[in-house]
């Protein structure tokens, strides 16, 4: 006997109390960490609950919903991998020699030192932590032209940041 929905939402419901446990267990088994899992669920249900989808059954729903999931948890994945390739590549032993700037000229070879800095980020994080700081676009207006993730975009910022402080050492502020 098919069961017919008025809406998405008690659809969701439906598949949320009758699947949540075998998702969470799916879900974990990839990414190996209960609180990440959990809240990558939670993301899910709750952007489809805000989506305008209609759905014409449990079983279509719950594959949207276990694609959905592999998706993020690869995403989450190459996230952690992408950040670990970061931290080794911009680790303190690469930058551990000291900048040293004379008093008269400090100002200008600063700014060289940023610039060349920056020059030397990769491409995605160049051009992004030059929006925001010379063309002073919010985050928000970054993910937008790029089609990124504000999270994506926000980490792209702080690897940007982090390389310009190892690399300048105590001549900027955080």
């Amino acid at each position: 006997m098919k069961t017919h929905y008025r809406n998405t939402r008690t659809l969701l419901e439906t598949v949320y109390e009758k699947s949540y446990q075998k998702m969470l267990f799916y879900t974990q088994s990839i990414l190996n960490d209960d609180f990440l899992a959990e809240d990558i669920i939670q993301d899910t249900f709750v952007h489809i609950y805000l989506q305008d989808n209609l759905f014409l059954s449990e079983k279509v729903l719950r594959d949207y919903m276990y694609r959905c999931l592999r998706n993020q948890c690869i995403d989450l994945l190459r996230r952690k991998q992408i950040w670990r390739t970061y931290e080794e590549t911009y680790s303190e032993e690469h930058y551990s020699k000291p900048v040293y700037i004379e008093q008269e000229n400090s100002y200008d070879e600063l700014l060289s030192l940023v610039e060349l800095r920056i020059d030397n980020l990769p491409p995605k994080c160049r051009l992004i932590f030059s929006m925001k700081f010379r063309e002073g676009q919010t985050n928000p207006e970054i993910s937008k032209k790029l089609n990124l993730s504000i999270k994506t975009v926000e980490n792209q910022l702080y690897i940007a940041r982090t390389a310009l402080k190892s690399y300048l050492g105590s001549y900027l502020c955080s």
